[in-house]
C-alpha cells in the first residue's frame, strides 16, 4: 500500500522543516524536505480553540455563523501549509505529483495521526485539497 509520510520539526522562531517520504512496495523510497516560516495569529489560535472546544458544547446561534467563518479560515491555513510544504522546491513538487497520481488510482482508506507529529496519508487520501 503506498504511503505518504510527513514528519514535522520545529526549527525555532516560527520556522519549520517537513520531511516528506513516499513509500510503495517494490519501489525505492522517495524523499524531499521543505523548510518554511509559519505562524498563526493570536486570533487564529483563539478561533481554533473556540471551534474545537466551545462550539461543540454551545452550537446555537450565533455559533453556526462564527463556525462557518472559522471553517473558511481553517481551509485557508490548510491551503497555505500545503503550498509551503509541497510547492517549496522541485523535489517536493515532484514527490506530490507522484503521490497524487497514485492516489487517483486507489480507493480512499484513512488518515491517521501518530506521535511525534507524524502523519500518514494512506492511498488516495493523498488527493486531499
Amino acid at each position: 500500500m503506498p504511503k505518504l509520510r510527513l514528519t514535522q520539526f520545529a526549527d525555532g522562531n516560527d520556522r519549520y522543516r517537513v520531511e516528506i517520504a513516499f513509500e510503495e512496495e517494490g519501489s525505492a523510497r522517495r524523499t524531499a524536505v521543505s523548510h518554511f516560516a509559519f505562524a498563526m495569529s493570536e486570533q487564529d489560535r483563539e478561533d481554533l480553540r473556540w471551534y474545537l472546544e466551545d462550539h461543540l458544547q454551545y452550537p446555537l446561534d450565533p455559533a453556526p455563523k462564527i463556525a462557518a467563518r472559522i471553517e473558511g479560515r481553517i481551509a485557508e491555513i490548510g491551503r497555505d501549509l500545503f503550498s509551503r510544504i509541497f510547492q517549496s522546491n522541485d523535489d517536493a513538487r515532484d514527490l506530490w505529483a507522484t503521490a497524487r497520481t497514485m492516489g487517483q488510482t486507489m480507493p480512499p482508506r484513512h488518515v491517521g495521526a501518530e506521535l511525534r507529529h507524524e502523519l500518514w496519508l494512506h492511498d488516495s487520501t493523498m488527493g486531499l485539497q
